[in-house]
């Protein structure tokens, strides 16, 4: 029996899928609009792919007769620069709390609590305060997105430093690593995929506080435009502006979706490339050296190797003697020459703490 989850669609089919939901609402739009124009053929709610494809014209490549600029492209610029500037912002504010609130106990046990209740504030609450506080210019714009998205990204990288295994942490603090070193190699490593992930997540409210923003105070901007064209009832230069914000933040999401990939692919390569530990590089060294053999014998020493024959109980056995080679400073040359040095009659003393020595020899003290 073929189950639907383990069915998987081929290449084709897969963009296929993905395309489906946007051509079944261009569809839907060109079957109700033609429908409604049909009807009044001044109806601005859903306007013909024509008009809309006028107004595009007129805003992206015709300049504005009072400001000379091109409309579109203009308010695109300052849009982009203000988001970008209170994303890296966040991304750097949050990135300091979450890791310090994962890592640090006494800053968890005073942060956490202040930075939980932040992220539940409705940043598009503090908006007319940050207005009076700040004034009404690029400052307080910014700031507002701060707000919306620093804590929640704090919050989700200290989430992520406390599920680190505290055996990474023991082995780093083991082998030396202070506590600015065990962050910078062991944890912060760690939190850059988070990192984008969470950028990716707060993406859209990011937006949100952005467009609400310059809707309310701002001479320019995506958000701007379209609140200044809403009391016209101008959909064809609303609609267009709507899709190229979700292009813009699709390219965004994308961008940073590739970035994450390409964080991670240095540390997959390393992770496939085989490891040789010391132990294992001197397991090797000795097993060479036990194939290519011992190092040859000094050729002036000739040690005696003493070698008992089988004998009745009892009955004391004599001793053979052959000469083979022996390495100075070896246990059978030191042995040897203790042996040598007996047959001369110059015996070694017997050793003190021995079991076995001699009865008539006194203890020594």
């Amino acid at each position: 029996m073929r189950r639907l989850i383990n069915q998987q669609p081929g290449r084709a089919g897969a963009l296929l899928l993905s395309a489906l939901p946007f051509i079944l609402i261009v569809a839907a739009y060109l079957y109700y609009s033609s429908a409604r124009l049909a009807e009044n053929p001044g109806d601005k709610l859903l306007p013909a792919p024509a008009t809309i494809a006028a107004a595009i014209h007129r805003f992206a490549f015709e300049e504005d007769e009072r400001s000379g600029e091109y409309l579109l492209w203009n308010d695109t610029r300052a849009s982009l620069e203000r988001l970008l500037t209170a994303l890296a912002l966040s991304a750097l504010i949050g990135t300091f709390l979450g890791v310090a609130i994962g890592v640090l106990p006494y800053v968890r046990v005073t942060l956490a609590p202040f930075v939980a209740a932040v992220s539940l504030i409705p940043p598009l609450a503090v908006l007319p305060i940050l207005f009076i506080a700040v004034g009404l210019g690029e400052l307080a714009k910014i700031t507002l997105i701060i707000i919306g998205v620093a804590p929640v990204i704090a919050r989700d990288l200290a989430l992520r430093a406390s599920e680190l295994p505290g055996e990474q942490i023991i082995k780093a603090q083991t082998l030396g690593a202070s506590t600015w070193q065990l962050v910078l190699r062991v944890v912060l490593p760690q939190m850059w995929p988070r990192l984008i992930d969470a950028l990716r997540l707060t993406l859209g409210s990011a937006w949100l506080f952005l467009i609400a923003a310059e809707a309310i105070a701002s001479t320019e901007g995506l958000g701007y435009r379209i609140f200044l064209v809403r009391r016209y009832l101008a959909m064809d230069v609303i609609l267009p502006y709507v899709a190229w914000i979700t292009l813009l933040a699709f390219t965004m999401d994308w961008l940073l979706r590739l970035l994450r990939r390409a964080t991670l692919a240095p540390s997959a390569a390393v992770a496939s490339k085989p490891r040789t530990s010391p132990a294992m590089r001197t397991g090797r060294a000795a097993a060479s050296k036990s194939v290519i053999g011992p190092t040859p014998l000094a050729p002036e020493r000739i040690a005696l190797h003493v070698e008992a024959t089988s004998r009745p109980r009892g009955v004391t056995a004599p001793m053979a003697v052959t000469t083979t080679r022996a390495r100075p400073g070896s246990a059978t040359s030191i042995t040897d020459g203790r042996r040598q040095q007996a047959e001369a009659g110059c015996a070694h003393p017997p050793n003190p703490a021995s079991p076995h020595r001699p009865r008539d020899v006194p203890r020594r003290r």
